[in-house]
């Protein structure tokens, strides 16, 4: 699923000004490009029973032929957009990516690679599955392996949810939330809140 966001905000001319996108002197318009559901999960691996020790995690945004070519299809769309007659008519000009770059796939792609980042709606890294299918949690937000730690946060989604994530975390928080209070697992929970 992709996911245009437009954003407008201001930025200085000035080349030497120590964080242009906070000057208030050249108006600008902005399109982000968002891959709501990446088919590559990233890694983490957790290398000591430490606390402290933090995991490894590795994102490894655009690991997958499709992630990139949903990347390319998004940059070319919102390009197209900012290209088109309407834009024009309110933009002075374009900055930060030109024809040469749209028309080849590669350096698209190195475009991409350079210029992505998260947009904040982390999910599934601790996955609700099967051991045997890479889980880390049961049903019931149990950690494998483990006695008496749960996890109900977005970590546990199972897979990346094509939209933001707050409802399904919500309706996991309530689920697990309860099994604990009855002391039932998820399946089993009685239906009273």
């Amino acid at each position: 699923m992709l996911q245009l966001v437009v954003c407008s905000r201001s930025r200085s001319k000035d080349a030497t000004t120590t964080n242009p996108l906070r000057s208030s002197d050249w108006p600008f318009a902005g399109i982000g490009c968002n891959l709501n559901k990446p088919t590559f999960p990233g890694t983490t691996l957790i290398e000591s029973r430490d606390p402290n020790i933090l995991p490894k995690v590795t994102l490894d945004y655009l690991g997958t032929a499709a992630d990139r070519a949903s990347a390319r299809e998004c940059v070319r769309k919102g390009y197209g957009l900012i290209q088109s007659a309407a834009m024009q008519s309110v933009l002075e000009a374009p900055f930060g990516l030109e024809d040469s770059i749209i028309a080849s796939g590669d350096e698209l792609d190195k475009f991409c690679r350079a210029d992505i980042t998260s947009n904040y709606h982390l999910s599934s890294s601790c996955r609700m599955a099967t051991r045997d299918k890479g889980g880390v949690v049961d049903q019931s937000g149990r950690v494998y392996g483990t006695t008496g730690l749960r996890v109900c946060d977005a970590s546990i989604i199972p897979t990346i949810p094509p939209s933001n994530n707050m409802w399904t975390t919500m309706m996991f928080a309530e689920r697990i939330g309860r099994s604990v209070r009855d002391r039932q697992d998820v399946g089993q929970s009685s239906s009273k809140l």
